[in-house]
């Protein structure tokens, strides 16, 4: 019994203690920001006024169509015009193996990942997974000199849609 009286004292006491810690130290925090906040406003009413004055300039074909969404997952998936077969066996005939690439053994798989657009025109290819410089080039290269693939659907239209492709190259 008498242990649980003289907790309950300690309780309230360090209660008591613990309020004003706690309120000057929410006071000195909004002290601070109200600076930082004004500085904030005025910054970002600057940068609003300059993206204001910019004049749009022309944008490429290329641009202009990815503004639409490019889908990542579509109810059909874009394909090249003769199949999956057919673009492994364009790929094999495209590419031709870099001198220095032969000389130094390398060989391996580059991910290609492009957007195929909705009219089919593949956009903007980047190398997602690399081996070296040279077969990098070389990989987009190939990709570039595809003909046009048909478009991926999604609910029934054509849409922009991000195919991911690999390619391999291997030293005989």
């Amino acid at each position: 019994m008498l242990n649980e009286k003289r907790t309950q004292k300690i309780m309230k006491s360090k209660f008591l203690i613990f309020l004003p810690v706690v309120a000057m130290l929410l006071l000195f925090s909004n002290c601070g920001n109200k600076t930082s906040n004004e500085q904030a406003v005025t910054e970002v009413k600057d940068s609003v006024s300059a993206t204001q004055s910019l004049k749009e300039e022309a944008v490429p074909d290329s641009v202009a169509i990815l503004k639409d969404v490019v889908y990542d997952v579509v109810d059909s998936a874009p394909t090249f015009p003769d199949g999956m077969k057919a673009c492994l066996q364009f790929i094999a005939k495209s590419i031709k193996y870099p001198a220095q690439a032969i000389e130094n053994k390398e060989e391996g798989q580059v991910v290609v990942q492009f957007v195929v657009s909705k009219n089919g025109k593949l956009l903007n290819p980047i190398v997602v997974k690399s081996i070296s410089p040279l077969l990098d080039a070389e990989a987009i290269r190939v990709v570039n000199s595809m003909p046009d693939w048909i478009p991926g659907k999604h609910k029934g239209e054509n849409v922009n849609s991000r195919f991911t492709l690999p390619v391999r190259f291997r030293l005989k």
